[in-house]
C-alpha cells in the first residue's frame, strides 16, 4: 500500500494560526521555565495543531516539531525553554525507524543546529526542553 512516511525536526513550511490572543502568547513567552506547569495546558494543544499540520501535508507520523527557526514570536513556548534539542529529534526519528510496519518507509529528519541560536545555549540548557514542553512530561 506504499509508504510509511514520518516527519521529524523542523517544518519550516508554515505554522497554524494560533488560538491564543497576543496577551496570552506574551504570557506563555515570559513564564520561567520553572513555571512550565502553568502553561502547560496552553502550549500542549498548540503543539497538537503543528502536528496536525504536517499530517495534513501528508506524513502519517509528525513528532518532534519545531515549527520553524527558534523565534519566540512563532513558536509558543516559554522563551527561556526555546532551545536546540538534537537528542529530542533523534529519539523521535529512532521510535519511527523501530515501529514495526508491513513495507517501506519515508523518514525525513530536518535538524533545527544550522540555525539561531548559537548552539552553545543549547548545550547548557536543560535537555528536557522542547517546543511541546519538558520532554519528561511528554514522552510519546
Amino acid at each position: 500500500r506504499g509508504y510509511s512516511t514520518a516527519f521529524v525536526g523542523k517544518w519550516h513550511m508554515g505554522h497554524p494560526r494560533s488560538s491564543l490572543s497576543a496577551a496570552d502568547r506574551r504570557r506563555v513567552q515570559r513564564t520561567q521555565a520553572a513555571d512550565w506547569k502553568s502553561v502547560r495546558d496552553v502550549v500542549l494543544p498548540e503543539y497538537r495543531r503543528v502536528q496536525g499540520m504536517v499530517r495534513e501535508a501528508g506524513f502519517d507520523y509528525a513528532e518532534r516539531l519545531y515549527v520553524n527557526n527558534l523565534y519566540p514570536e512563532q513558536h509558543v513556548l516559554p522563551s527561556s525553554m526555546l532551545l536546540h534539542n538534537v537528542e529530542w529529534i533523534a529519539e523521535g526519528a529512532s521510535k519511527f525507524i523501530a515501529m514495526r510496519r508491513r513495507g517501506p518507509f519515508f523518514l525525513v529528519v530536518s535538524w533545527t543546529l544550522p540555525h539561531n541560536p548559537d548552539a552553545e545555549d543549547s548545550l547548557s540548557g536543560d535537555p528536557r526542553f522542547t517546543p511541546g514542553g519538558l520532554w519528561a512530561c511528554n514522552r510519546t
